[in-house]
């Protein structure tokens, strides 16, 4: 036979063997897959907010001459307090942050909580004193909104330039934790180990009902007595995180469960016919029953003479032997009836019966195109081969 027959058999034997080995690559990439739930570990970060320059200003300004004071996870950026670049520094808390991902990664919502914190603005001699606390941003697609707990005092009727120290009382105190505040983004920018954010365009949002002329004030307006209106501008804010890529796919959960039927349904199989071993193991106990009758053969000696009793180990001794020797086939008997059951596979890898359908049909098609591509390539190679008389000039017409 030629080179040219041996090279076109190996070929065959090649893209058949090359068919057989897509189904388990198939499989490892069906158990690597792709992750479809992907998420972001918060480890660590700052929250970074000047609240409002405007407010920043008055407070600290001739009219009110007052002041504000930190205390808690929070510290100021080092730039001037008057200044557009002045930022207050919050320390981010992961345990109540938290990001959720679309499919391709990106950002859909969050909530960015920050540390204990808190910051008191006094002015008007000590007749205005409100308290930020801890603040957060809330984001919803491109929509920002963010805000902060508050501690404040409220007397209806009063506004803001008439009150007096003696209005600091229990039951003026308000409390609460809301929103204050709306802007866009331009989205989180998310890398391997970083997630940022910054916004644009924020706006103050006044609550309804609040009327800083008539004195009334509502919620969390109460940290600026109502001076505010919808639309004034509001300080940007800029979160940085670091962050840990996960994947929240409970998919090993499911593929786990069928790993465990298979080896539980299987060994309880086997043990039946473990069961109809034991009456083969009772019918050489009844061969042992003739044994008895070898007794009396000893005891005749016994009656003629004495001597007789150097016999009696002789006897004794085939008896012991021919015992041992009729329980061992009853022993061996057994791993042979055993045997067939080893070779299942308990792990169900290369059981058809639990894989799905669509690959059972993949199989399948996949086995029928490599058996067709080897009778092929060997036809092929025969008839290159000249070893089919008449064939060559059969297909050429």
């Amino acid at each position: 036979m030629s080179r040219r027959f041996f090279a076109t058999i190996a070929t065959a034997s090649a893209l058949s063997l090359g068919a057989s080995l897509l189904t388990p690559v198939a499989a490892i990439a069906e158990e690597a897959g792709v992750c479809q739930q992907p998420g972001l570990e918060i480890q660590s970060g700052t929250l970074n907010w000047g609240i409002k320059k405007s407010w920043r200003s008055y407070v600290t300004g001739p009219i009110a001459g007052g002041e504000w004071t930190t205390d808690g996870a929070v510290e100021g950026n080092g730039q001037p307090e008057d200044s557009d670049a002045f930022q207050f520094v919050f320390e981010v808390d992961p345990a109540n942050s938290q990001i959720e991902l679309n499919p391709d990664g990106t950002v859909k919502s969050s909530k960015i909580a920050t540390q204990d914190s808190t910051i008191t603005f006094t002015g008007h001699h000590g007749s205005l004193e409100s308290t930020l606390k801890s603040p957060y941003v809330v984001t919803e697609g491109n929509d920002v909104t963010p805000g902060a707990g508050y501690v404040g005092y409220y007397s209806p009727g009063k506004k803001m330039t008439d009150y007096k120290p003696e209005d600091r009382t229990d039951a003026n105190r308000v409390t609460g934790a809301d929103t204050f505040a709306r802007g866009t983004t331009d989205g989180w920018q998310v890398t391997d180990t970083t997630a940022t954010l910054d916004t644009k365009g924020m706006q103050y949002t006044l609550k309804p009902g609040t009327n800083a002329r008539q004195g009334i004030v509502e919620g969390v307006d109460i940290l600026f007595l109502g001076f505010y209106k919808d639309g004034d501008p509001v300080d940007n804010v800029n979160v940085n995180l670091s962050v840990k890529k996960v994947c929240n796919d409970p998919e090993p959960e499911k593929t786990s469960e069928p790993a465990a039927t298979t080896t539980t349904e299987e060994p309880t199989k086997t043990s039946e016919p473990a069961k109809t071993s034991e009456p083969k193991k009772s019918e050489p106990a009844k061969t042992s029953e003739p044994a008895k009758t070898s007794e009396p053969k000893k005891s005749e000696p016994a009656k003629t003479s004495e001597p007789a009793k150097t016999s009696e180990p002789k006897k004794s001794e085939p008896a012991k032997t021919s015992e041992p020797k009729k329980p061992e086939p009853a022993k061996t008997s057994e791993p042979k009836k055993s045997e067939p059951a080893k070779p299942t596979n308990p792990s169900g890898q290369n059981d058809l019966s639990s894989r799905p359908n669509w690959q059972k049909v993949l199989i399948g098609v996949l086995g029928a195109a490599g058996i067709v591509g080897l009778v092929a390539g060997i036809f092929q190679a025969l008839v290159n081969a000249n070893m089919i008389p008449g064939l060559n000039n059969f297909l050429r017409r």
